[in-house]
């Protein structure tokens, strides 16, 4: 199937959103489709091209529409450069993450597949009134989400004939790749952390474990170049803490095959850096899935919608993410017990082959959209 993937941030960047949409398209093109990724001018790290900075095969082709500018309409702009992209290739499905090229893609009569990572509660009100028209259009074949959690608020916030139906629901993903790497047996025991360093992520939680387990090593990666020498000066005190600066995510499974064990303490409230917007009922983390990837136990946090995926004593260690002496003692659990660590680590993985990997991802999404309409009850 001929398909453009519409996105409205450049690459290379280092944004998680990026990353998805990247490895989407690789998965895409290896099932066989034929994939144009349309984004901006723009993104640069360091000058490494879009393929190398993500890690990804260069097996579908990106193209560049509307530069972006900090300017009101903005992203309205993107996405009619990016229709004139597709009068001129006429893809037979637009995958999208923005509601105005979805918008466009199915007012020029091709069949749209829109994700949402958020609830209608988060959107503005111009893009909630354009997601309720979006949702009329016949060419609207699919709206995938990426949590069950996700799904409720959908059908909680709008009312709209045939949005259960409509609705997808499908988490994020990560690659297995070809090879597990085993522990390092002669590293002192290690504790990773990657991501970002956003309220609610639970880096400052993990210090304060940190602080209480001064036998464990503890490797905090994923923090901002701008805000690292404030991190430095917060963490000078303690012996036993690594900072690492943000990395490309083809660096990502060698900094975690670095650790015994990998934290995800996802606080009650979860940021993404906008003060007003909380995730932390319905996100589904790209960490969390290359965590599993990594083979590594998971010590994570028992946010109800990380339960829709992990699972306490099988696939990860789960603890309440507001006590630090359980998450100590789970710790020092994992660090006296390899055999545990091989039991979660190697579950994880499993799971994560048998379920969430990116291609089988790429495939659910589109299953049965070759040549679909939707049908619109009044």
């Amino acid at each position: 199937m001929k398909i453009a993937y519409v996105h409205p941030m450049p690459v290379p960047t280092a944004w998680a959103n990026t990353v998805h949409v990247m490895r989407m398209c690789q998965s895409f093109a290896r099932d066989g489709h034929d994939i144009r990724l349309i984004v901006p001018h723009g993104g640069d790290q360091g000058g490494r091209g879009a393929f190398e900075f993500y890690g990804v095969e260069p097996i579908f082709r990106i193209e560049r529409a509307w530069r972006r500018f900090k300017i009101p309409g903005n992203s309205w702009l993107f996405a009619l450069s990016a229709g004139t992209h597709l009068l001129r290739n006429r893809p037979e499905l637009v995958y999208t993450r923005n509601i105005p090229a979805a918008v466009v893609a199915t007012r020029l009569g091709i069949n749209t597949v829109f994700e949402a990572h958020g609830p209608p509660s988060v959107l503005g009100s111009l893009d909630l009134k354009n997601l309720k028209i979006l949702l009329k259009s016949p060419r609207l074949v699919r709206l995938t989400v990426i949590s069950a959690a996700l799904k409720e608020m959908f059908l909680e916030q709008l009312d709209a004939p045939g949005l259960g139906d409509l609705i997808h629901v499908a988490h994020d993903g990560a690659d297995a790749g070809s090879d597990w790497a085993p522990e390092d047996g002669e590293a002192p025991f290690t504790a990773v952390y990657a991501g970002s360093f956003f309220e609610g992520r639970g880096v400052e939680f993990a210090l304060e474990v940190a602080r209480q387990a001064p036998e464990i090593r503890f490797r905090l990666a994923g923090c901002h170049p701008d805000a690292l020498s404030e991190w430095e000066a917060r963490t000078k005190a303690f012996r036993n803490v690594e900072l690492v600066e943000r990395r490309p995510p083809s660096e990502v499974p060698a900094l975690l095959a670095s650790g015994h064990v990998l934290l995800a303490p996802y606080q009650s409230k979860v940021g993404i850096g906008l003060d007003t917007i909380d995730i932390a009922r319905y996100f589904s983390p790209l960490k969390m899935f290359e965590y599993m990837a990594a083979g590594r136990p998971i010590l994570s946090s028992t946010l109800p919608v990380l339960q829709e995926v992990l699972v306490d004593g099988e696939t990860a260690l789960l603890r309440d993410g507001a006590d630090v002496q359980l998450w100590v003692d789970a710790l020092r659990l994992l660090q006296g017990d390899p055999a545990l660590r091989t039991r979660l680590g190697t579950a994880a993985r499993h799971t994560l082959i048998e379920h969430y990997t990116w291609n089988a991802r790429a495939r659910s999404v589109i299953s049965g959209l070759d040549h679909t309409t939707r049908n619109i009850r009044a």
